[in-house]
């Protein structure tokens, strides 16, 4: 296997567990440690987009797709959840 479908599966698997959690939190502090672990400055996902610089020119692009497809999921996710819990009465939105 390339290191670039290996690296994608690992950042498809990566999306997956974070839509779980994000799924499964309860609260907006949940949330914001989530966001951070997955899209912060060293959050997981961004670990992932850091990796672009050891692939090759032809790799870059179809590994970058990926990545930002997974950070926008991720960050989709967030917004539903964060309304989510706003919308069940459980917290006021910040």
């Amino acid at each position: 296997m390339s290191t670039t479908a290996q690296l994608s599966q690992e950042v498809a698997a990566a999306g997956d567990d974070a839509a779980r959690q994000i799924a499964a939190a309860e609260s907006l502090e949940g949330l914001e440690q989530l966001r951070i672990a997955y899209l912060g400055k060293d959050g997981v996902l961004t670990r992932f987009m850091k990796q672009l610089g050891g692939l090759s020119k032809e790799e870059k692009p179809a590994f970058g797709q990926v990545v930002n497809a997974a950070k926008n999921a991720a960050q989709a996710a967030l917004d539903a959840r964060k309304a989510e819990l706003a919308s069940s009465g459980k917290v006021a939105i910040a």
